[in-house]
């Protein structure tokens, strides 16, 4: 044990990767194509969610002895050596049930002496915290690039047990990968249910200059609402604290990021607000960069509007804010904001054609049973964004206790 490493477990010893692998190499520099001609090949964006995706690969003519040296083989880890400072050390293990893969340029190809050690135990620990300090102190910078080399590479420092113990503990870890996976595809069902929903309770029942569901009429958007109002059109002066100031970043499809927006001071906040106060339940609209994001204000929150926003107030006796917002948000209306908007140097809505929009508009108790509808789906997605973060945190902890020797 070297100065500044922590004491093991009984049976467990610092090792340095160079002392576990067979081999690491740079991979095959012969130009790839996408043209589906000869194998397929890696490249740095076909790691980057930490898993192989053969959906960001490309093509590269070789031939058999070539073929022969850059394919990958079972337990083969590919990493991201020259990359963005962040991303150096992205890393994914490479198994057979994967398919036929050459290994390309930008990336190393790490190969296991499995005498020593198990791929998913040494995958999992060059994705750890401790690994990723490793890297950023090793990597020699650029401008907007980072790399490390192999002879640096070879020196991390790894905490290793003995070969059934790295099994037992790969095994426990790959459980929360699965654990995450599957969550990640309940996200993607759920997103894809909104728009389902939506589909089902208007978009199906509205076509354009068809004859409307009984209780429905065609109205322009500005005769639902109180006020249509633009933003100024100037940055507003910066505070270290105060009110947030809501600029287009911070406006996404149905919420708003209030956490790391800006702050203006109380001056500020009047001399912006003169148009008009936003109040909780108001709509804010992007007309540029980008188009189309809509989100309505929470209660108990006071904010000023940055440029290139627009503030709607719904008239709560003809619409309710929240299906103005699922209906703003829907194909159809972010198509004509996009027809809308083109044709300019930088795409952007007009304030007069944001306000002559037609819209379908159901009696009042329809536009509550549509938003309510949907409301219980975004409810279901905020559920599930809770569960991710704790999952995360279960996987970040499992990581820590593993190279402790806790599991």
């Amino acid at each position: 044990m070297t100065t500044g490493q922590k004491e093991l477990p009984a049976g467990w010893k610092w090792v340095k990767l160079g002392d576990v692998v067979s081999a690491i190499s740079n991979g095959c520099s012969v130009k790839q194509n996408w043209d589906a001609n000869g194998y397929l090949v890696s490249r740095i964006e076909t790691i980057s969610t930490g898993e192989i995706n053969l959906d960001r690969t490309a093509w590269v003519e070789l031939d058999p002895t070539q073929a022969g040296k850059y394919a990958l083989e079972d337990g083969d880890i590919l990493f991201s050596h020259i990359n963005s400072l962040e991303r150096v050390g992205n890393c994914a293990l490479y198994t057979q049930d994967i398919g036929n893969l050459i290994h390309g340029m930008n990336l190393l190809r790490i190969q296991l002496d499995y005498s020593k050690v198990n791929s998913n135990f040494i995958k999992n620990y060059l994705c750890s915290d401790q690994a990723k300090m490793f890297y950023i102190s090793h990597a020699k910078r650029a401008v907007n690039q980072a790399s490390i080399n192999i002879g640096n590479l070879k020196l991390l420092s790894i905490p290793l047990p003995p070969l059934e113990e790295q099994k037992r503990i790969a095994g426990i870890l790959n459980k929360a990968d699965e654990l995450k996976k599957l969550r990640e595809e309940a996200d993607k069902k759920t997103q894809e249910l909104i728009p389902a929903i939506f589909h089902e309770m208007v978009g199906s029942r509205v076509k354009k200059g068809k004859e409307l569901p009984a209780g429905w009429k065609w109205v322009k958007l500005d005769d639902v609402c109180l006020l249509v109002v633009d933003s100024e059109h100037k940055t507003a002066p910066i505070a270290t604290q105060g009110y947030p100031y809501v600029r287009t970043p911070d406006i996404g499809k149905g919420f708003l990021n209030l956490r790391d927006t800006r702050r203006v001071s109380r001056d500020t906040y009047v001399n912006w607000t003169k148009k008009a106060i936003p109040h909780a339940g108001d709509l804010i609209l992007t007309r540029e960069a980008p188009v189309g994001n809509v989100a309505v204000i929470p209660v108990n929150t006071e904010l000023c509007l940055g440029q290139r926003t627009v503030l709607l107030r719904p008239d709560q006796k003809l619409a309710v804010a929240q299906y103005l917002c699922y209906l703003l948000l829907g194909g159809s209306v972010q198509e004509t904001f996009h027809s809308l908007s083109s044709g300019a140097t930088v795409p952007h809505l007009n304030l007069a054609d944001i306000r002559k929009l037609e819209i379908p508009l159901p009696s009042l108790p329809e536009q509550k049973r549509i938003a309510t509808r949907l409301n219980q789906a975004e409810e279901i997605k905020k559920t599930n964004a809770e569960s991710n973060k704790k999952i995360e945190e279960l996987q970040s902890s499992l990581l820590q206790r593993a190279f402790r020797g806790e599991l």
